[in-house]
């Protein structure tokens, strides 16, 4: 059986990030995070590759735009999840899918499933 995608949670604020990935996790994905920096992740993102990633645009440490580019320039597709709207010109988050707050997880992952490839995992997502 193939490893379930691993989805890259940034997001500051604990109890969203933390129920957000108890939520993936249900659906059979894998987590990484949810990171709370933009310093985390990109320690992260120096050693490992996720299948994609959920977003929040302000992070501990600021906004994430360095993250949007790296995610960007390796080609992994990722979804912003923010009270902030990402749509500055030119920045690597203004083409990403944009679900402001408050949002179900449900359509989340749904987003998620319809820009990740299908993997067989012994956890079927019903919203």
């Amino acid at each position: 059986m193939a490893e379930p995608h691993r989805i890259l949670i940034l997001e500051d604020d604990g109890f969203i990030g933390w129920h957000l990935a108890d939520e993936l996790e249900a659906a059979g994905f894998a987590v990484a995070g949810p990171f709370i920096s933009t310093g985390e992740a990109m320690e992260y993102l120096a050693r490992e590759m996720p299948s994609a990633a959920i977003v929040d645009v302000m992070l501990k440490d600021g906004a994430c735009d360095a993250v949007g580019d790296l995610l960007e320039g390796r080609g992994i597709p990722f979804l912003v999840h923010s009270a902030v709207n990402p749509r500055d010109p030119g920045g690597s988050l203004e083409a990403a899918p944009w679900f402001g707050k408050p949002r179900k997880a449900a359509h989340l992952i749904e987003a998620l499933a319809a820009i990740l490839p299908p993997v067989d995992t012994p956890a079927v997502y019903r919203p």
